[in-house]
């Protein structure tokens, strides 16, 4: 037997397990009947104490605890066991997890093992690893030190010796380097997207009312390739400096931005405060904009974390180092022990199982719906609203990443539905900032207000529709979106006065539109969709807003769109009109924007901008 775990150790290289090559290794013909072998081993392993089970494979587990992890996957660069060392390690940083939760971690995710290192005994070993390399961190002070590996060969110079791992090989010397080297590193906000948002619960000076707000961050830095993607633009396209707002209730300035000349990869300095919003602010969508020269670079993109919340749906909010956050909407797995739930007044919650605990702890204040705080512990249902959704504790799954639907959106206010032409793909936000596609089973679509009637082609669909997240084959989360198809269109006409002019919808499959009383509104039929026709009775005001209906949907859709005023106006960044000939102090005209609604390709016009008396104090900006 000790010869045996010596060959694991040496010369596994993956593939199938067969004493015969053990046997083999002996270098010359040597035959043992399976009999006689059982009966070796199980005197060889009783010999160390081991009782192993009855199948023939099991005493693998028990050559492994002995041998150690195999040198040759690891000298031949297989990453499996590498990176999976890597996840768990972070996990453990994260969550504080114990060697135990380790252990429940790697079993968890045992298919990304060669099939002969799933284990228990294997996942005892890599959590070991982990923990010994976790110690080591903390006791010699390695987070943030470029050289981890010097500082460690001056403090423990036998540091390699405390790991499960024979260290008289070479074949070791790199994963245990390599471990020490990430162990080191500091964990970085998100640098993929300019502007990370976070939603978290504030306890009262009562202990009892729980207050939410939402943060929104930016990175100092970010390459320009991965700013230009998330917001949809070229890098060609992206401007020296720029100004990146954020699209709420209201629009607020985050900070600014500028690409960095020289260094291997385009750069971009990203500067600004933190924004925070509480009560009801912290519910809306809340979307990214670039700006240059006061004009949007692009369509309005999302934000990670500044996603509409379901009011209708329970929020999951799990205790992490920057307060009580967001881990979920709906059912949801934490890996934490406890977590808290917020529910509206039509959820109930019940504990599933033996060990599972609720306890209220207290309500919301500042919503202007009251939602119950509960503590709660091991696996709990909650059940409204005819859901039946689950809330696990103390999980080991990857549950630190976002959820991100991709795709292209209309670029007008929406309300709480977001739309989109054509099916958007939804993604998971990592830690370190990669996307990787939900995969499509577990995806359902369903049409609202239907029982749940499914949806099975998405694509040809029209209107408000519902997207769960299925896990664990039930339904964890909702979200509920308007579909378009690619080609659908809003055009803009404008009337022969300011006061007048009218909206399309080309392609929307809508049955009807509502509008203010006091612009008039009257809808008439198009070939392939409907016209809104408005007329103000005095000053058209900078927006309207509109309701479009779907037939045989119980939901409707608010949109914010711009009235099509003839020509063009100056407003300023809250939407205010600016009245003609107006005096901008210069320090403030950055803040000015202008639309042009203009849109009739029947009736095309060239503008411009005159900017008279550069040199004063003031402008006054005219279009022409």
């Amino acid at each position: 037997m000790l010869y045996a775990s010596e060959w694991w150790r040496r010369s596994y290289n993956g593939g199938p397990w067969r004493w015969t090559h053990i046997i083999q290794s002996l270098g010359q013909p040597y035959s043992l009947d399976v009999l006689e072998r059982t009966a070796a081993v199980e005197r060889g392993l009783r010999a160390w104490g081991h009782r192993p089970g009855g199948l023939g494979k099991k005493y693998l587990g028990a050559i492994v605890a002995h041998g150690g992890l195999p040198l040759q996957l690891i000298a031949r660069g297989d990453g499996s066991i590498t990176k999976l060392l890597i996840r768990g390690m972070r996990q453990a940083q994260l969550y504080g997890w114990d060697s135990n939760r380790l252990e429940s971690f790697f079993e968890a995710h045992e298919l990304e093992l060669v099939q002969h290192l799933r284990d228990e005994d294997i996942y005892r070993l890599l959590a070991s690893v982990v923990v010994t390399v976790l110690s080591l961190r903390q006791e010699c002070q390695l987070a943030g030190v470029s050289n981890p590996v010097e500082v460690l060969d001056r403090l423990q110079p036998n540091w390699r010796e405390r790991f499960p791992i024979a260290v008289d090989d070479n074949s070791a010397e790199p994963l245990l380097v390599g471990l020490v080297k990430e162990a080191a590193k500091e964990y970085a906000p998100v640098t993929s997207f300019p502007v990370v948002a976070t939603r978290s619960l504030h306890l009262g000076d009562d202990g009892e009312t729980y207050e939410l707000a939402m943060t929104a961050e930016m990175p100092g830095s970010i390459t320009v390739a991965a700013l230009s993607s998330s917001v949809g633009l070229s890098p060609d396209a992206l401007p020296q400096s720029f100004s990146v707002d954020l699209l709420g209730e209201e629009r607020v300035s985050l900070g600014d931005g500028r690409q960095l000349l020289g260094g291997s990869e385009p750069t971009a300095i990203l500067t600004g405060r933190t924004r925070r919003v509480q009560g009801d602010a912290a519910l809306a969508e809340h979307l990214l904009v670039l700006r240059c020269l006061g004009e949007d670079l692009h369509a309005p993109a999302e934000v990670p974390g500044a996603y509409a919340l379901d009011t209708s749906q329970p929020w999951v909010f799990a205790a992490r180092d920057t307060g009580l956050v967001l881990a979920g909407v709906g059912g949801c797995r934490v890996p934490e022990d406890t977590c808290l739930v917020a529910l509206p007044d039509d959820f109930e919650v019940v504990a599933d199982g033996d060990g599972s605990t609720v306890e209220l702890k207290g309500m919301t204040g500042g919503l202007s719906q009251t939602r119950w705080i509960y503590e709660v512990r091991g696996a709990v249902r909650l059940v409204g609203q005819g859901l039946h959704l689950l809330v696990r504790t103390g999980q080991t799954s990857d549950l630190s990443s976002q959820l991100l639907w991709r795709g292209t959106r209309a670029p007008y206010r929406s309300g709480s539905m977001s739309v989109y032409l054509g099916v958007p793909l939804l993604c998971r936000l990592s830690q370190d900032g990669s996307l990787t596609q939900v995969p499509t089973r577990s995806i359902e679509w369903t049409l609202p207000g239907r029982a749940g009637e499914r949806v099975d082609q998405p694509r040809q669909h029209r209107g408000p529709i519902d997207v769960w997240l299925i896990e664990d084959g039930a339904r964890q989360r909702r979200f509920r979106m308007v579909l378009l198809p690619p080609e659908a269109k809003l055009r803009f006409r404008s009337g022969a006065t300011e006061c007048e002019g009218a909206i399309e919808f080309h392609a929307w499959g809508i049955e009807s539109i509502d509008a203010p009383k006091d612009l008039r509104p009257r809808t008439d039929p198009l070939a392939n969709g409907l016209k809104l026709e408005l007329h103000a009775a005095g000053r058209p005001p900078a927006h309207v807003p509109v309701t479009v209906n779907w037939p045989h949907v119980p939901h409707a859709l608010r949109l914010d769109l711009p009235f099509p005023a003839t020509g063009g106006r100056f407003t300023t960044a809250e939407g205010r009109s600016l009245p003609a000939g107006l005096a901008v102090p210069i320090r403030e005209l950055q803040t000015v924007r202008v639309q042009v609604f203009d849109r009739n390709p029947d009736a095309p016009k060239r503008y411009s901008l005159l900017v008279p008396g550069a040199a004063n104090a003031a402008m006054r900006v005219l279009c022409r």
